[in-house]
């Protein structure tokens, strides 16, 4: 009995040991199904490896990044079939972990896929032990990160080419907290345009304020209020630099927003725009100077014909026999007057750029040393003039008539800089002119001139005087003691020239006027003898005189006429033609206004004479109309004169005597 007793026990145990094996085995095929769920669920890459770096079990999230089926993996060598060539020590680092395997350690690969791609992947690993606590393998779980890797790479590579182009650009890039306005990032071109170091601003933001020009501080100021307020802003101010040295600047600010719409940053970028400020000045002062020129201009035009009409008669008057002298006495004030009044009005044409240039090619250098003497009496005694003039022939191709006059101007202004006395230095040279030193000057033109300057030891200007400098009827001194037009008439014929000038003045330390002219190719010209005084009486010839203002066209026919010449008169050109027709045999001279009403101008009628006769000799009357003459410039050839009204008669008689005696030939209009 006790026998079985005992036996029925033993079957109860073993069948107890049995049912909870099968739990046992049961609950872990259903831990194994629910981490397998999991993997799959997660999107995280899962895998054992035996240490013979084998593959003993991958998820399906595994195979379906890289591209495999389960039996292709399975038992092959991870190293192999998965890592790429150029990364297989990590086998050796694999199998010395095995050696001496922390329970747990992270690392980041990149893995091959079937296809060749490469992906990175962060693993997270840990190590297999057996019952007895030897290491058996490894188990890993991987996170695909190629996608973050690259984006990383992508910032990074932006990050450095924003760098590159921030620190090598004009500009200067910054960045800004708009509630606190501190400096959160700026380029290294603060540095080059403020003239300061980069940590000096990040140390005290208020520093750019201090830099500030103090007139446009407050400006600025208010503007940067838009920051606060979440604007964009765009301003032009100016700073000081530490040199004192004075910058304009352009900058502009945009906010960035989070997604909220909460304005974090305020970025922008600031543009040193100093040297457009300065051609924009010298664009619009050039704009001032011609609208100025093309009033002066035809102002002159109609006061010449007056004063013209106005001299002659005074002119013939005075020679008037038996006048009495009181009556001679106030006729010569009449005349005197009248050619202080045209010589204002031959400045202004000067200036306007409007007066008819007789070119040639002369010598810079001849022209001065000609002029010393006269200089000499019109600077005076407690002046020194000392002239350095090159050693070398200049040549440049210019009225010389109009570069004395440029000379003198200058001159005179430099003497009454100095009231008290000093010295004007006079030097010419030559200098090839670059393109960058051509883009710093109003009107000048890059090539080979040569140059004249004035120097003298006066006063100086500062650059509100300097910014006016050429200005018609802008002076710095007394009433009476100047018009304002000499240097507005140095403008003028420099630039009918095609050339340009440079000043330089500072209080107190004089100035210097640098004139830079074209260089001619020519050879150093000759000096010409003096001509001899001609006979100024006709000996009967024919002279058509077209004149459309009838008493300026009626003296200058009684001067002629008293002088034994026959006269044919015209009051335009079709008259002109009329007379041609008639008497074209015997018309010796054409005296002819340059500008007429009607369809044919001088220049046109002494072409078509001209062409009728070769040897018919051209004497071009003019006061000049800017409005009828903005875009021409008329060159006399040899042979061929111009008379600017007013004249007086022995001008007149002279110009007619010579072109007379001098039929070699008529020779075509420029």
């Amino acid at each position: 009995m006790k026998t079985k007793i005992e036996s029925t026990n033993g079957n109860e145990l073993l069948l107890r040991e049995i049912a909870y094996r099968n739990r046992a085995e049961a609950a872990l095929r259903e831990s194994e199904r629910r981490f397998s769920d999991m993997m799959e669920r997660i999107q995280l890459m899962s895998m054992m490896l035996d240490r013979n770096a084998r593959v003993t079990y991958c998820n399906d999230y595994l195979l379906q990044i890289t591209g495999w089926d389960r039996q292709e993996v399975i038992g092959r060598d991870w190293f192999e079939l998965f890592i790429p060539p150029d990364a297989k020590d990590l086998r050796t680092v694999f199998a010395k972990l095995l050696d001496d395997m922390p329970d747990a350690w992270h690392h980041e690969n990149e893995i091959l896929t079937k296809s060749g791609e490469r992906r990175v992947v962060r693993w997270d690993n840990t190590v297999l032990r057996c019952a007895k606590g030897q290491v058996i393998g490894t188990a890993s779980i991987g996170k695909d990160i190629t996608a973050r890797k690259q984006a990383e790479k992508a910032l990074g590579e932006s990050n450095d080419r924003l760098k590159l182009i921030s620190e090598t650009i004009d500009e200067v890039f910054w960045m800004t907290d708009p509630a606190t306005n501190e400096v959160s990032y700026i380029s290294s071109g603060y540095e080059r345009i403020w003239g300061r170091p980069v940590e000096s601003l990040r140390e005290n933001s208020r520093s750019f304020i201090e830099a500030i020009h103090e007139d446009d501080r407050q400006r600025v100021l208010e503007v940067l209020e838009c920051k606060k307020q979440g604007r964009p802003f765009s301003h032009e101010y100016r700073i000081v630099r530490p040199d004192e040295s004075v910058r304009w600047i352009s900058d502009r600010g945009f906010p960035v927003q989070n997604l909220s719409g909460e304005v974090t940053h305020f970025v922008g970028a600031a543009q040193d725009i100093t040297e457009r400020k300065k051609l924009e000045e010298q664009f619009r002062q050039a704009q001032k100077m011609e609208a100025i020129g093309q009033l002066a201009g035809g102002v002159a035009h109609d006061f010449n014909n007056i004063l013209a009409a106005t001299m002659l008669h005074a002119e013939t008057l005075v020679s008037t026999e038996g006048i009495p002298e009181a009556v001679r006495d106030g006729l010569q004030q009449i005349r005197g007057y009248a050619e202080r009044a045209a010589n204002l009005t031959r400045q202004l044409l000067l200036f306007s750029r409007r007066q008819v240039m007789q070119i040639c090619d002369l010598d810079v250098n001849e022209s001065v040393a000609s002029l010393a003497k006269m200089l000499r009496r019109m600077i005076g005694e407690d002046v020194n003039l000392l002239m350095r003039l090159a050693p070398t022939c200049l040549v440049t191709r210019a009225d010389p008539g109009m570069l004395d006059q440029v000379l003198m101007n200058l001159a005179v202004n430099a003497r009454d800089a100095m009231p008290n006395g000093g010295q004007i230095r006079i030097e010419t040279g030559e200098q090839v002119v670059d393109e960058n030193t051509a883009r710093l000057h109003s009107g000048a033109t890059p090539g080979h001139h040569v140059w004249l300057s004035v120097t003298d030891t006066g006063i100086g200007m500062g650059p509100e005087v300097l910014q006016r400098l050429f200005e018609p009827f802008f002076t710095t001194k007394e009433p009476g003691k100047g018009t304002g037009l000499g240097l507005a008439t140095v403008f003028g014929i420099v630039k009918q020239h095609r050339g340009w000038i440079k000043v330089q003045s500072e209080p107190g330390l004089g100035s210097t006027f640098q004139i830079f002219l074209p260089a001619s190719k020519a050879a150093c010209p000759k000096l010409k003898e003096a001509a001899a005084p001609s006979n100024c009486r006709g000996q009967g010839e024919t002279i058509l005189v077209v004149e459309d203002d009838p008493s300026v066209q009626l003296l200058i026919g009684q001067i002629l006429e008293g002088h034994n010449y026959r006269v044919l008169k015209a009051g335009n050109g079709v008259e002109a033609l009329t007379l041609w027709q008639k008497h074209c045999g015997e018309v010796a001279l054409l005296v002819t206004d340059l500008i007429m009403p009607g369809n044919t101008n001088g220049l046109e009628l002494a072409r078509h004479l001209q062409f009728d006769d070769p040897q018919l000799k051209v004497i071009f009357t003019t006061a000049y109309s800017s409005a009828e003459m903005a875009d021409r410039e008329l060159r006399l050839r040899e042979g061929q004169n111009s008379l600017q009204k007013p004249f007086r008669p022995h001008v007149l008689l002279d110009m007619v005597r010579h072109s007379l005696d001098d039929r070699q030939g008529g020779g075509g209009l420029g």
